[in-house]
């Protein structure tokens, strides 16, 4: 259990010290204040947006009126300093369903709450779930955004509303990941202590590595520098490969915007962002040279055109539970078609797998991971992408068999004469202590990557990384309870170099323009930053 489960949190989020109901009412609806009610109790159950088409757009049952109305009324609920402080942020994020807005109504308006059971009955006090309120309101001012033309005020007014309650499960794309909005978040709210920033992206984000944030003090060391150094330390991964160029002149959340990896390409059976969340690299380490982690590092050969499968499927003999009957049939697909081609050992690996792997009892993480691309590898048979087979890279130049298999979409070049190459980690989350879970999650990666080019290469020669995009996989080697992983280099950003940072709020304290990432890379080797790994703080408003 973490320092928010079983507890309800509840909070007064009404904008000003003349609450939203009341303001609505002797404004817009003088007489009427029963409306005021019905309006707030529309926004909350969906009325006024319309979904069907996939979009979200502006329900065409309610007036213009109307609508103008509920914006107005979202922006009251939200325009209070509740929204712009940090730790009641941490206080909702990781509160989840358990949290309670609270918004007060004057004792004479109890019968016409009574009328609408969303309110619940606590004496003077509207209570809404901060989830509900939160996805509400984020796909209203999606659909305001996306359907009518707005006036600048109101364009404003919609900004300001997401910027304090948007609810990510609706904004992000499915190829996002939250981190970046959360730690752009927790750097726009206001808090008394800069430095407490760092544990509140920890806790939010489930960073268990954190930066000793006395010593950090102690030797004058920027806060939003040291937010970028933790989120690298805890994986996060940086899209290296890039060739275009932040602006000439950024921010700690402009940097990540630019480069933080957000081309993630979750499962279709998977939540998006729970699976994005995971996608983050192990055992990194921070040269000056770049990012250093752990994983196997796959040279990419053959390629099956699973197009040209059979749509007979083959019997299967006494079924396994944990995958489909068709999943297992479409595999079963596979397997024979590698027996084949003379992949005999992957055959036997994968049927190996398919009898005794997904078997009917508690699955390890890396099981289900494995099991979650079982299905993807399965589906791709079904729909007709191409899969590529992988051979575990070593520098000594040997070629082993094939034991990995990863899905190779149509818009990716099917060139056997170019090296191509992917790479692969796994990690369970840190166990817990003294009776608390850890502040950590299972992270899995899975990336196409280019192998930079090395000179005087020797023995313990470790791979340069560029990474290229995401390879949904299945693969039987290089996992942690087995062998040990190789060490690989990401290695910094070719269109890298002297990026000027802005000085101000949440920006970095650099006078001389360096390079942005050798700076994080030098505080951090050179002068050895200390690091309480496993540390875990919880704050409270």
């Amino acid at each position: 259990m973490n320092a928010f489960e079983n507890r309800e949190y509840t909070s007064t989020a009404s904008g000003s010290e003349q609450n939203a109901i009341s303001l609505l009412a002797t404004t817009g609806y003088a007489g009427k204040r029963e409306l005021a009610f019905g309006l707030l109790n529309g926004i909350l159950k969906g009325t006024f947006v319309d979904d069907r088409t996939g979009d979200l757009r502006l329900s065409m049952k309610k007036s213009d009126q109307q609508v103008k109305d509920a914006l107005r009324m979202l922006g009251e609920i939200t325009s209070g300093r509740w929204w712009e402080r940090a730790f009641p942020f941490q206080e909702n994020y990781l509160g989840g369903i358990a949290m309670i807005l609270l918004i007060s109504h004057p004792r004479t308006l109890k019968g016409q709450k009574q009328r609408h059971a969303i309110f619940n009955n606590i004496p003077d006090e509207l209570c809404i779930n901060a989830v509900d309120f939160f996805d509400q309101a984020t796909r209203f001012c999606v659909a305001f955004r996306d359907s009518r033309p707005s006036a600048p005020e109101e364009g404003i007014m919609i900004e300001n509303i997401l910027g304090k309650a948007e609810r990510y499960r609706v904004l992000l794309k499915k190829s996002e990941s939250m981190a970046l909005r959360i730690i752009r978040n927790i750097l726009e709210k206001d808090i008394h202590d800069p430095w407490d920033r760092l544990s509140i992206a920890a806790n939010c984000c489930g960073y268990p590595d954190r930066l000793d944030v006395h010593e950090l003090r102690q030797r004058n060391y920027s806060p939003s520098l040291s937010m970028l150094t933790m989120c690298l330390l805890n994986g996060q991964i940086l899209h290296n490969g890039l060739a275009s160029r932040p602006p000439a002149s950024t921010t700690i959340s402009g940097f990540l915007e630019s480069y933080i990896f957000n081309e993630f390409r979750p499962p279709q059976t998977q939540y998006s962002l729970t699976f994005n969340k995971r996608c983050r690299f192990v055992a990194v380490k921070l040269t000056e040279a770049g990012i250093q982690t752990k994983g196997r590092l796959w040279k990419l050969g053959r390629f099956i055109e699973t197009a040209k499968f059979s749509n007979r499927l083959p019997f299967i003999k006494n079924p396994k539970s944990g995958l489909k009957l068709w999943e297992q049939q479409r595999l079963a697909q596979l397997c024979s078609t590698l027996r084949n081609s003379s992949q005999t050992t992957f055959a036997s690996q994968f049927e190996d797998y398919l009898h005794n792997g997904v078997a009917g009892r508690k699955l390890s993480s890396l099981e289900n991971y494995r099991l979650l691309m079982a299905r993807e590898i399965a589906r791709a048979i079904k729909e007709g992408p191409t899969l590529r087979l992988g051979s575990s890279w070593d520098s000594d130049g040997r070629s082993p068999r094939e034991t990995a298999i990863f899905i190779w979409d149509n818009n990716r070049p099917k060139d056997l004469n170019k090296t191509a190459f992917a790479f692969t980690a796994f990690q369970p989350k840190k166990t817990g202590f003294e009776g608390y879970n850890a502040v950590d999650t299972d992270r899995h990666v899975s990336l196409e990557v280019e192998k930079g080019t090395a000179t005087g290469q020797s023995k313990d020669y470790t791979p340069e990384l560029y990474v290229k995009g995401w390879l949904l996989g299945l693969f039987f080697t290089g996992c942690p309870e087995k062998e040990r992983f190789q060490t690989v280099e990401l290695r910094k950003s070719r269109s890298i170099d002297r990026v000027p940072v802005k000085q101000g709020a949440g920006a970095l304290p650099i006078d001389d323009a360096k390079d942005i990432v050798a700076l994080v890379y030098h505080d951090v080797s050179a002068h050895h930053i200390g690091m309480a790994e496993g540390k875990r703080t919880f704050f409270q408003s």
